[in-house]
């Protein structure tokens, strides 16, 4: 049987030796999982299935400690970014900083892999009202498909839209991608 409180207990010295930082604080409660660098928040997390619970905290945890080793938060400041400039950076710094992760922890990749399959493969996500959302989701899922396969379906399910939408969008970003996932470190 595994001592949920226990698992919860340790994940502020887990957060620490994974982010490369002493004194990371770890939070739960919410929807979202998210980290400033200093504080790392978790969502809420369903006690009722241990199993589940653990490899949530896991995933969560090892990918906010993630950005908490290698992301500069003070250039992303300053760079003083648009909501759509930011999240294009953080679905191209989540996989970033999940690599850089790692290639130190490889155990931390089966955690993402499975964190990336239980959200993005199982999460119902109603169709945007902006058809140009598709555009942000596709890029989503094209570059959390680099990983975890089996979100491959939903991905070129999501490009016909884009194509039928906007079919002069994927060829460019497709480009820039390729670049990106072998010139950028």
């Amino acid at each position: 049987m595994i001592d949920t409180r226990a698992v919860m207990r340790s994940l502020p010295l887990v957060a620490s030796v994974l982010g490369r930082k002493y004194g990371v604080k770890v939070e739960i409660g919410g929807n979202d999982a998210y980290t400033d660098g200093t504080v790392i928040r978790l969502p809420s997390l369903p006690s009722d299935v241990p199993d589940t619970l653990l490899a949530l905290a896991r995933g969560f945890l090892d990918h906010e400690a993630s950005h908490v080793r290698d992301t500069d938060f003070k250039a992303l400041q300053d760079a003083n970014l648009t909501s759509l400039e930011k999240h294009v950076w953080n679905t191209l710094e989540d996989y970033r900083v999940e690599h850089k992760l790692a290639s130190i922890f490889p155990g931390c990749r089966q955690n993402f892999n499975w964190l990336i399959a239980h959200i993005f493969g199982s999460e119902q996500r109603a169709e945007p009202v902006q058809p140009a959302m598709n555009i942000l989701n596709w890029l989503l899922l094209e570059i959390r498909s680099w990983d975890v396969q089996a979100l491959s379906n939903k991905r070129d399910t999501l490009a016909g839209q884009l194509d039928r939408e906007f079919p002069w969008v994927r060829p460019k970003i497709e480009r820039v991608l390729k670049a990106v996932r072998t010139n950028c470190r």
